[in-house]
């Protein structure tokens, strides 16, 4: 971003209008992380209600003069657009509620959770992602956009999972532009995958030519360490420099994500790294959330 004052002042905008919208809906404020918030809802229609109403509030927010000379900011009739475009995805089931005893706030868990944040992931800017299990709590979706995007697959969910693309009708002028924005993530994201090997021996991660002789002999002594390769597979691509930009992106954030969750990069080789984690056992679930923020 080009304007941080102004970036800071869409923030309060942006929190606001969350907020509002929550206590609208009858929703709880899980917690946020950055300009993400993780909010639950006792019923799955309140869910979806809040999603599109803060699409709208957000369309007509008075927005950061500074924030609005950008190209993806600016007011524009057609859909309409203005001011930030945020992603929402939503999915019900059952969770797994507990409480913080520091905080005295509940926390929720499980594969319910692990879908929602899935289908933010595969949204787009401007637009509602939701499950076929979401769309079966309605008896009546006449006072929306839907866009059926047909099946997806999504890290760490067994099976193709159906998503659509909602959108309040006030709304319908952003269809084709969100629809044809998500095709165009999918093709992208499609060019750039990840492959991981979990609870390696040395053996295995000298096989794979990834660490040095020096790193391979340290995790000799933690036979039960946890260890993920990635790497980043290079497709046809147009532009070279945007398929090398491309790879580094999708690396730098298995980079970023191996420090957040305490593990070691074991090396950086080309379009392949090596992470691990020296813990009394292998777990997975520390493979998992390295890999997280890898689209």
């Amino acid at each position: 971003m080009a304007c941080p004052d102004g970036m800071r002042d869409a923030l309060l905008v942006h929190n606001t209008v969350m907020r509002e919208c929550l206590t609208d809906h009858c929703g709880y404020e899980v917690k946020t992380i950055g300009d993400s918030f993780m909010v639950a809802f006792e019923h799955a229609a309140n869910a979806v209600k809040f999603g599109l109403t803060v699409q709208e509030k957000l369309a007509n927010a008075i927005w950061p003069a500074s924030l609005l000379e950008l190209e993806h900011c600016a007011w524009s009739n057609e859909g309409p657009w203005c001011g930030l475009r945020v992603r929402v995805g939503v999915h019900c089931g059952e969770v797994d509620v507990q409480l913080n005893p520091l905080t005295g706030r509940y926390d929720y868990f499980g594969n319910t959770v692990n879908k929602a944040a899935r289908m933010e992931g595969t949204c787009v800017g401007g637009a509602v992602a939701v499950t076929q299990e979401v769309l079966d709590e309605f008896e009546d979706l006449s006072n929306m956009c839907v866009i059926d995007m047909g099946a997806v697959e999504l890290k760490g969910v067994q099976g193709a999972v159906s998503s659509f693309l909602l959108l309040p009708e006030s709304l319908t002028g952003r269809r084709e532009y969100v629809r044809s924005q998500l095709l165009l993530k999918r093709e992208e994201r499609a060019k750039v995958r990840t492959i991981t090997v979990q609870s390696l021996t040395s053996d295995c991660l000298s096989a794979h030519s990834c660490g040095s002789e020096e790193r391979i002999q340290s995790l000799q002594h933690c036979p039960s360490a946890t260890v993920a390769v990635v790497e980043a597979v290079m497709h046809e691509y147009q532009d070279a420099r945007a398929m090398s930009d491309s790879v580094n992106s999708a690396l730098a954030k298995v980079v970023t994500s191996t420090e957040r969750t305490h593990g070691t990069v074991v090396s950086l080789q080309g379009s392949r790294v090596a992470v691990s984690w020296n813990a009394a056992k292998a777990c997975s679930t520390h493979v998992e959330n390295s890999l997280m923020f890898v689209r």
